[in-house]
């Protein structure tokens, strides 16, 4: 069976999220996604990564999709790293604000993602 990325499963939450309309406020999912590790040269590597909890939620009366994760993976650089614009948000019809994960010097992993101005 093959793995679905981590960004591209998050793309696809976000989306279902995005296209729910509800009365709520707030509809929430949560969902287990591969995080890439970081190679000993900095770069994200999906072979020293991880499953991790990604929590997503869809907000109906702001229009914003707000995604946050965690998850421990291997860090080979022995550095903190943060990757701006990692593509992992699709377009919603929002403007994303924030697609950011931090990997910190002992591997622990940290994914935020923000999408404004997305219509139910």
């Amino acid at each position: 069976m093959r793995q679905v990325s981590w960004a591209r499963r998050i793309a696809l939450v976000a989306v279902i999220a995005a296209a729910t309309t509800a009365s709520a406020a707030t509809i929430k999912g949560t969902g287990q996604v591969l995080f890439p590790g970081v190679n000993a040269e900095g770069n994200r590597d999906d072979a020293l990564g991880a499953v991790g909890k990604v929590s997503i939620a869809y907000n109906t009366k702001k229009g914003t999709v707000r995604v946050i994760g965690r998850a421990v993976v291997q860090n080979l650089s022995n550095v903190a790293q943060t990757y701006d614009n990692v593509g992992a948000l699709p377009d919603v019809g929002g403007e994303v604000v924030t697609d950011r994960l931090k990997v910190s010097k002992k591997g622990k992993a940290a994914y935020t993602g923000l999408i404004v101005g997305v219509l139910p």
